[in-house]
């Protein structure tokens, strides 16, 4: 299980300055499982753009609430992302301030919008005006009174944290915690390289192997990798965990009769960590996955044996 949680939502109009936490949406937690192998390149979990709404709040917002990039007024660019990996927890943190999209022309000044009253914050990857993009985040501040004043910049910083319950090993000392996790993945595993003016430096993680164990560092049991996405759940369908017992001790009470196989304490995930690399010409670019050689084991312990399928959740806390 993982837990998807806001800690803040920081606003600053001038001197003042208010701290929120905003609402998670069901459309953020259905996008993780589907990035654990489909769409394992992490843009869909970056939530980089903040979109704001002007003087008529949204209505009946809820976490089930489907909501669209065109439902704001502006998009504002973000200044950048820090992430903070460790064994168990990321912490993402994103900056927002003056780079200002009104979905014609970029940058606009915040001096085009004095007077305007600040009712809703959204928060998504994408900041384009298109129906096909569902917000991730949502910010109600009607009741704070927030507006856009003359000659005041307007400063917004999110920190979310996700956190699981699920052991890590790594074979790479570089990479510090489960990656598939983190809002942009990790650079620095293999060199960068600028492919037209476009720098590649940055690897995705991807589950590739599940399989059996007695300790966190080793998979001693492969097993075929069989799973299915629902909404905010990543299953991994048809386990079988043996017993270490036999199939009937009536039937067979000598030890050395048709045992099952001994018993396992986990249930162990491999990711691997790959980076775009042109394996062609500047001129002819030929953008290829490649396996960097580091990856990561996460250990789910498992609390059932025999025939199961094993449900990783992805809640907000």
């Amino acid at each position: 299980m993982a837990i998807i949680k806001n800690i803040e939502v920081n606003i600053k109009v001038g001197k003042k300055e208010y701290c929120i936490k905003n609402l998670i949406l069901d459309e953020y937690l259905s996008r993780f499982p589907t990035a654990l192998i489909e769409k394992y390149k992490g843009v869909s979990r970056s939530l980089k753009t903040c979109f704001i709404k002007f003087d008529t709040p949204l209505p009946n917002i809820s976490e089930e609430s489907v909501i669209k990039n065109s439902d704001f007024d502006i998009a504002i660019l973000e200044d950048g992302v820090e992430t903070d990996i460790a064994s168990n927890k990321i912490t993402n943190k994103y900056k927002w301030s003056n780079y200002i999209y009104n979905f014609q022309t970029a940058p606009v000044p915040w001096s085009t919008y004095v007077g305007k009253k600040i009712c809703t914050l959204g928060f998504n990857h994408s900041y384009l005006k298109n129906d096909s993009y569902n917000i991730c985040a949502i910010l109600d501040l009607t009741n704070y009174d927030i507006y856009v004043e003359e000659g005041e910049e307007i400063y917004i910083t999110r920190i979310d944290q996700i956190s699981t319950d699920a052991k890590f090993y790594s074979n790479d000392d570089k990479v510090k915690g489960p990656i598939h996790l983190a809002a942009n993945g990790i650079v620095g595993i293999l060199p960068s390289q600028n492919v037209n003016g476009t720098i590649y430096d940055t690897a995705y993680a991807k589950l590739t192997e599940v399989g059996l164990s007695n300790n966190t560092t080793e998979i001693e049991r492969k097993l075929d990798l069989d799973y299915e996405v629902e909404d905010n759940i990543f299953t991994v369908k048809n386990l079988y965990s043996p017993t270490g017992l036999y199939p009937s001790t009536d039937l067979y009470p000598s030890t050395d009769l048709y045992p099952d196989d001994k018993p396992y304490n986990y249930l162990i995930l491999k990711f691997v960590l790959y980076q775009d690399t042109n394996q062609g010409t500047d001129e002819n670019p030929n953008l290829v996955a490649t396996d960097t050689g580091s990856w990561y084991f996460q250990a789910i312990h498992l609390d059932k044996k025999q025939k199961i399928n094993l449900n990783i959740k992805y809640e907000r806390g």
